[in-house]
């Protein structure tokens, strides 16, 4: 038995309840990376450079609501990370890339086995 009011009826869920989501995949973030959100965005409010806070910065990426970067800065992955990387022009975080210390200077192009002996020589120098 069907009644007239079922065709009657619009579906509104979908329009009522639309959240702006962001398109892409979700990208790991290190905590170097983070504190680097952190720090620019510290410099930007002492230049007085838009984005100077999270709550800008949500906004800027284009973000569903403004606690998005806090949410974002907890998480080990967010789909917003290429978004953040070109608002705040800072590389991605999985292309960091430490500067080489001299360590790294003086092992650069050596055999795997001269490396070996130096890391056996660092092992039982107890450093």
């Amino acid at each position: 038995m069907s009644s007239g009011l079922t065709a009657s009826i619009t579906p509104m869920g979908d329009t009522r309840h639309k959240r702006k989501y962001v398109n892409g995949e979700r990208e790991q973030m290190t905590a170097q990376w983070k504190q680097r959100v952190r720090d620019r965005l510290v410099e930007n409010k002492r230049n007085d450079v838009y984005p100077r806070d999270q709550v800008e910065l949500a906004d800027a990426v284009g973000a569903a609501d403004k606690s998005a970067i806090t949410k974002m800065l907890r998480a080990k992955a967010s789909k917003l990370v290429p978004a953040v990387c070109r608002v705040l022009q800072i590389p991605a975080p999985m292309q960091e890339r430490r500067e080489p210390d001299k360590l790294d200077e003086i092992i650069e192009g050596r055999s795997p086995e001269w490396r070996a002996r130096v890391a056996e020589i660092i092992k039982l120098a107890g450093l």
